[in-house]
């Protein structure tokens, strides 16, 4: 009997440690961080200030810039997390001085720029930085959308869940962005690659947005202007090292 109620205080306190856990979607691309973000860039920071009641949840940081991908330059950041008060989120996150960081920062009414957990944990210094190739991808995106920003309430809608893979193992770590202009009623009205495709993947995805994606269901997720159209950048992996079933 014992036994069972420890069993049941375990899987209780779990559960709740997990409903209070920051949930970042892993459906948010570097592509889909980009278009939803005012400020994008590489910082390093050069220090830390601690929690005023002022800035209650938030901390301010002083950084230096080392690439700007997207927004105007600025000194300073607000980061969502505790430093030197005893505040608790499950969103917030506490950056070194001299640690070097991505952040995707979104521009708040006193015109400071803030970030989180989910929008600041890329770094720039690490293996995987350069396997996924966020940096490139940034590069691509700042030639064609520096100026592009959207509100969407759901990263699902700038996610390809039901695009068909190609099998290819050789080809498997490639990736694409695709802009998609869209009218006023979600007929798509020109699609380009801004990667470097073969032309049989360009075709494969002019038939996939034309024809197979929901834009209905999709832009109800996506705060439009009314009378308005609107131009989207979706992040792809378009091969697959699985084989279909047959």
């Amino acid at each position: 009997m014992k036994k069972a109620l420890y069993i049941l205080f375990f899987l209780f306190f779990t559960l709740l440690n997990a409903s209070r856990a920051c949930n970042c979607s892993i459906l948010s691309t570097v592509t889909y961080q980009y278009q939803t973000a005012d400020f994008v860039a590489s910082i390093k920071i050069l220090k830390n200030y601690k929690n005023t009641p002022e800035s209650n949840e938030y901390y301010k940081s002083d950084i230096e810039i080392i690439e700007l991908y997207k927004g105007k330059k600025v000194k300073r950041i607000s980061v969502l997390g505790s430093n030197g008060n005893n505040m608790y989120n499950s969103c917030g996150t506490f950056i070194n001085v001299g640690e070097i960081r991505l952040i995707f920062g979104n521009l708040e009414k006193d015109g400071s720029i803030s970030t989180y957990l989910c929008t600041s944990y890329y770094k720039p210094l690490s293996v995987g930085y350069e396997d996924n190739k966020v940096a490139q991808k940034l590069r691509l995106l700042k030639a064609a959308a520096k100026n592009h920003r959207i509100s969407v309430s759901n990263d699902a809608a700038l996610y390809p869940y039901d695009f068909k893979q190609i099998y290819d193992p050789e080809l498997a770590n490639n990736y694409s962005i695709v802009k998609v202009k869209l009218d006023h009623e979600g007929k798509p009205l020109h699609i380009k690659c801004l990667t470097k495709e073969q032309q049989k993947l360009i075709k494969h995805y002019k038939t996939y947005f034309t024809n197979e994606v929901d834009w209905k269901g999709r832009l109800n997720r996506i705060k439009v202007k009314s009378g308005k159209g609107i131009t989207l950048f979706f992040e792809i992996n378009p091969y697959t090292n699985t084989k279909p079933n047959n």
